[in-house]
């Protein structure tokens, strides 16, 4: 594995870090973290949004030049198991507090694919350009 590998590696692990002290604190410190932001879906959103950028960074992480069957496959499975896994520990470590939600699983797995796409235009677009120079 390269430095530049082992830094990506690095970016990706901690904000996988992020994701899990984000999923497991007790729901009234989220709340005061976002300044008490109690929109429609705001939760679903956070979810999207956090799992999208997870695939993101991964791919990045790999080095990926192109999104195959395989390690899109791959890259989305393991972003769905593991926000399965927030969730189930949400049940166990915050009961009454946090709880397991499918609407959750939802956003993740949607977010997750989101940011695959994302990917996919961003290495077109780099693409792209360094065919246009």
């Amino acid at each position: 594995m390269t430095v530049c590998n082992w830094k990506r590696w690095l970016v990706c692990g901690l904000y996988t870090v992020g994701i899990t002290l984000c999923s497991l604190l007790p729901s009234k410190s989220m709340t005061s973290m976002l300044g008490g932001l109690n929109l429609p879906l705001s939760d679903k959103i956070v979810h999207f949004g956090m799992y999208g950028i997870l695939a993101i960074l991964v791919m990045w992480a790999m080095g990926a030049v192109v999104i195959t069957r395989f390690s899109g496959g791959t890259v989305f499975s393991g972003c769905f198991v593991y926000g399965t896994l927030m969730e189930a520990l949400q049940m166990l470590f915050l009961p009454g507090d946090r709880y397991f939600s499918w609407g959750d699983m939802v956003a993740n797995g949607l977010g997750a694919c989101a940011g695959l796409m994302v990917f996919s235009l961003l290495i077109r677009v780099r693409r792209w350009r360094e065919e246009g120079d």
